[in-house]
């Protein structure tokens, strides 16, 4: 008994030292990436810019780790709190999609993503946490693979009563382990993803955890236990899931999780019914984006259909308006069809169909310089990237009966232009900050709201 208070001792102990540590680090992080956002909004040469852009890369690297430092104490502690609310599950994996889509053209790699259509729409649990599981395995993901791709694709497990089990997978195509090193690293997880010694650290519910040796962390060469790794293991086990890995040296890892919601039956009869006879052409050479659209739409029962480039586009217009099927929504790329969609657009026009389709065009570029261009050239709606399925939805309901839609798109994307001046201009605040150059971050960032 002595010698387990005496672990739970030292287990707090540590978790205090590394509470208070990353409190230290991120307040001067936080001024660091602060004042790089304000040298990113000066004038810079192109060298002095390439300069910032790489401390403000390392600087959220840095804070990454932080943060996992901080989650990682919380959880030896006994004291990582886990929400229950309802949340949009393809909205999370939507946001998930459009961070590592931009990683993996950074990085020259392939990435895809797949929604199983029978997984629920709305779930009640955590969804910060189960994001924050999902980015440990793709950030390990994109760091072991060089070459060819990195997939995350999510399943229903099973449902029993009120609640849904989800089955996510995230492989890669990389370095692979060795037998050895699997074992490693199965073993790792069979400890519950011990990092220090064979204390077991402390569970969820504030009990000492079996005191199974930890394995040593990896040195970062073939992805063994890390720290990464320990966070995920541990909130997949707060979900009352689970994780599981296989690998193959030189074929790439896969990481298989499972995690356990409430499901909520959602009445989603005026959005589906109603847009369920309407025809939705996308067109996107971007295959990630492509696939997530046309996903999120195929989703609701919305009949859609997806080509890479403004060729494939205008065939099916015309095909479809030949069968007298014309499409009802035209969603496409400012700049990924070979042409700007100004001269899509000008080519769909020219097609003389018997009904034109509404022009939804989308575009991850800064908002106001291309929505006037856009909105120019003839659409009924421009819609920045990432957007989720509620915002695509209600912009279709916008557009198919503009009359008695709440939510008319063009006033949307006006009022999402406006909203920082209209909203805080003319406002005093008062900020009380202890660290000087925090303070004077925020308030330079407030002045150039207007504030």
């Amino acid at each position: 008994r002595e010698a387990s208070e005496c672990a739970e001792k030292a287990g707090r102990s540590k978790s205090a030292f590394l509470a208070n540590m990353s409190h230290e680090i991120r307040t001067p992080l936080n001024a660091i990436l602060g004042m790089t956002y304000l040298v990113q909004k000066s004038e810079l040469s192109m060298s002095q810019r390439a300069y910032v852009n790489k401390i403000q890369s390392a600087g959220k690297a840095l804070l990454h780790v932080v943060n996992d430092i901080l989650d990682f104490s919380k959880m030896e502690a006994g004291k990582m709190g886990m929400e229950q609310i309802r949340f949009a599950v393809r909205d999370l994996f939507s946001n998930l999609a459009q961070h590592y889509a931009q990683k993996a053209r950074e990085s020259g790699l392939e990435f895809s993503i797949h929604i199983a259509p029978d997984v629920p729409m709305y779930l009640v649990g955590d969804p910060l946490r189960l994001e924050q599981a999902v980015s440990q395995l793709l950030e390990r993901a994109f760091q072991h693979t060089w070459k060819g791709g990195v997939s995350l694709s999510c399943t229903l497990a099973g449902i029993a009563r009120s609640e849904c089990t989800l089955r996510m997978a995230v492989a890669d195509s990389g370095e692979g382990m060795t037998p050895g090193e699997l074992e490693v690293l199965r073993a790792f997880f069979a400890s519950g993803g011990q990092l220090f010694g064979s204390s077991g650290g402390i569970a969820r519910d504030g009990r000492t955890r079996p005191g199974a040796a930890a394995p040593e962390l990896s040195d970062g060469n073939r992805g063994g236990p890390s720290l990464g790794l320990s966070i995920a293991q541990r909130l997949f086990e707060y979900m009352n899931g689970s994780i599981e890995v296989s690998s193959e040296a030189g074929r790439g890892t896969v990481f298989t999780c499972t995690a356990r919601f409430t499901f909520m039956e959602v009445d989603q009869s005026r959005n589906s019914i109603i847009l369920a006879s309407k025809r939705v052409l996308i067109a996107d050479s971007d295959e990630v984006s492509l696939t997530l659209y046309t996903t999120m739409l195929g989703n609701f029962a919305i009949p859609v259909q997806g080509v890479p480039d403004y060729r494939a586009a205008l065939k099916e217009l015309a095909g479809a308006d030949a069968t007298g099927e014309p499409y009802d929504f035209f969603m496409l790329d400012w700049r990924n069809l070979e042409l700007g969609a100004a001269e899509v657009i000008a080519l769909v026009k020219d097609l003389c169909l018997t009904r034109l389709p509404r022009f939804i065009v989308t575009s991850s570029m800064g908002r106001d310089e291309v929505r006037r261009l856009a909105e120019d050239a003839g659409a009924d709606v421009f819609l920045h990237k990432p957007m989720d399925a509620s915002v695509l939805l209600d912009t279709m309901m916008g557009l198919f009966n503009e009359s008695e839609s709440n939510w008319l798109c063009k006033t949307l994307t006006d009022s999402i232009r406006d909203l920082p001046q209209r909203t805080f201009s003319g406002l005093r605040v008062l900020l009380a900050e202890d660290n000087e150059i925090n303070r004077q971050v925020a308030q330079e960032i407030m002045e150039q709201q207007g504030i």
